[in-house]
């Protein structure tokens, strides 16, 4: 296991963290509001680029997806965020995902005192992301602070496209960096994006029938963790049998 997952799993973070920006204040005030869901999407659903083309199938899964909630929370929650929907007969799984909220709320409160000391030059491709994520552990925290909303959303796209039964370290450790990081309340989309991570993860474990190493089942099982608790998707909490940890 490398130092940085066992950082992740322990809480323990030699870097200072900076607060969320406000430099996306107006992104739910901005274009025209969906009709079926009265927000203004973060992320634009025209064209043909790879995120925009997985957005709009993931829109398509929120339409008909009639348990979505939307993460409403808001930046000063506290940090103690409850487990209590994950089912009973996961006693296990309740205790190791608490314990991971924890850590994950206590990260979150690190993020907002962190402040970027310089400029970052970021990727301009999926390819070029793939290379660096797959290549590196993730750099200091001031360089996922300096990314835009809508950016770090995209990376979170395209690491749920990367998961896969032998999920990279690097890979599992800029995914929980990532969400973080990410801002709240979310959209419909964006919703639907974090549904999707969590559901690929259900879904490989599921047909991997528990072969899976130990950093993957790490992986998946925090992805159903927060997204399930932080994010409001209790619903996915309760498709927790499956997990093994």
């Amino acid at each position: 296991m490398s130092k940085r997952i066992g950082e992740a799993r322990s809480g323990v973070s030699k870097r200072a963290r900076k607060s969320d920006g406000d430099e996306n204040i107006g992104r739910y005030t901005q274009g025209p509001l969906d009709e079926a869901f009265g927000s203004h999407p973060v992320l634009p659903v025209e064209g043909d680029s790879e995120v925009t083309n997985y957005l709009k199938q993931v829109r398509q899964q929120a339409l008909s997806d009639d348990t979505v909630f939307f993460a409403r929370r808001d930046r000063n929650t506290p940090k103690e965020v409850s487990t209590k929907d994950v089912p009973e007969t996961n006693e296990k799984f309740r205790i190791w995902a608490q314990m991971v909220m924890d850590r994950f709320m206590a990260q979150k409160t690190e993020m907002k005192q962190t402040h970027a000391s310089r400029t970052y030059t970021y990727p301009g491709t999926s390819a070029e992301w793939r290379a660096l994520i797959m290549g590196s552990e993730p750099p200091e925290h001031g360089y996922f602070t300096a990314l835009s909303h809508s950016s770090v959303v995209k990376l979170i796209v395209y690491a749920t496209k990367w998961l896969s039964a032998k999920t990279s370290p690097n890979l599992s450790l800029w995914l929980f960096t990532l969400l973080v990081r990410l801002d709240t309340p979310l959209d419909y989309s964006e919703t639907a994006v974090l549904r999707e991570a969590a559901k690929k993860a259900i879904r490989i474990y599921t047909r991997a029938n528990l072969q899976l190493d130990p950093t993957t089942k790490y992986t998946f099982g925090y992805l159903v963790a927060i997204i399930g608790t932080y994010y409001g998707q209790q619903d996915l909490l309760r498709e927790v049998d499956a997990i093994d940890l």
